[in-house]
C-alpha cells in the first residue's frame, strides 16, 4: 500500500506565504538600520582615524583661546598657515599653540612683548597682555624651510617656541589644525 501526499490548500498556501512576508518585513526592520548604524559607525572611526583628531586642552597657556579642558577637534594636516592654532608633538608630549611665524620668515619680540615678522609689528587681537615671557632663546630668528615659531596665546605663562628646549616646531611633528572647541 503506498502513501499518497496531501497536496497544501489554497488557504494553508495563503498563510505560508504571510509568514514569510511577515519574516521578511520583521528582519528589514532589523536588518536595514543596523546596517546603516553599522556603517555610520564604519565611517565615523574612518575619518576620526585618518582625518580627525581629538584633544583636551590642559593649561591656561591658550586662553582666552582656548580654555582649561576644553576638548578640540583637529583636522590631521601639515598644512598650516600663520595665526593657525595646531597640535604637534614636543618631547612625547602634544601641545597646542598658535602659529605666528612660517618656513623662511624672521621672528624678534620686544622686551614688552611686541611680536615682530620679518620687521613688521604682529597685530594680535587674541593676546590680552603682551610679555616676552619665558624666552631662552637667540632673537631674532629665522625659521628653516620645515619650521614654524607658535606661542601661546596667554604670554606671561605660555612654553612654547621662546623656550629652547621646545624652540621651532619641524612640519613633522605637527598633528594638525584645530578647527573648533567643543
Amino acid at each position: 500500500m503506498g502513501t499518497t501526499e496531501q497536496r497544501p490548500s489554497l488557504k494553508e498556501i495563503r498563510a505560508k506565504i504571510r509568514r514569510q512576508r511577515y519574516i521578511s518585513h520583521c528582519l528589514k526592520a532589523v536588518l536595514l538600520p543596523a546596517g546603516f548604524l553599522f556603517l555610520t559607525l564604519i565611517l565615523t572611526l574612518l575619518v576620526f582615524t585618518f582625518y580627525l583628531a581629538v584633544f583636551n586642552i590642559e593649561g591656561i597657556s591658550m586662553e582666552p583661546s582656548l580654555k582649561h579642558n576644553d576638548t578640540v577637534i583637529a583636522l590631521r594636516t601639515k598644512d598650516v598657515r600663520a595665526f593657525d592654532i595646531i597640535a604637534f608633538y614636543s618631547r612625547s608630549k602634544i601641545l597646542i599653540k598658535r602659529v605666528i611665524a612660517t618656513p623662511s620668515q624672521t621672528v624678534d619680540i620686544k622686551e614688552d612683548g611686541t611680536v615682530l615678522v620679518d620687521g613688521r609689528v604682529l597685530r594680535e587681537d587674541y593676546v590680552k597682555e603682551k610679555s616676552r615671557g619665558k624666552c631662552s632663546i637667540s632673537l631674532p630668528v629665522t625659521l628653516k624651510e620645515d619650521e614654524f615659531f607658535v606661542m601661546g596665546d596667554q604670554r606671561a605663562v605660555s612654553l612654547d617656541s621662546r623656550a629652547d628646549f621646545i624652540g621651532p616646531v619641524k612640519r613633522e611633528h605637527i598633528l594638525g589644525r584645530i578647527l573648533f572647541a567643543v
